[in-house]
């Protein structure tokens, strides 16, 4: 989703581009994180789910899994 904000920002200041160029590719773009959105909310509420349904050991382990990946994103 990142990405396709910053296309939007790039889209939105690029001179070369007219602006019904700008204004296709904008809604376009605009969609695009639109969908990602939609998608990333569908897959939280799936998560919630199953972890109202796993047991609490399944809850640790999850979530000790949850924070070695933010650790590792977050890792330059």
């Amino acid at each position: 989703m990142a990405s396709k904000q910053q296309e939007l920002q790039a889209v939105a200041s690029a001179q070369n581009l007219t602006t019904e160029q700008k204004q296709v590719r904008l809604a376009a773009l605009n969609q695009a994180i639109g969908s990602l959105s939609g998608a990333t909310t569908s897959a939280n509420a799936a998560l919630v789910k199953a972890m109202e349904k796993a047991s609490p050991e399944q809850q640790i382990s999850a979530a000790a899994l949850a924070m070695g990946g933010l650790r590792h994103r977050a890792a330059p």
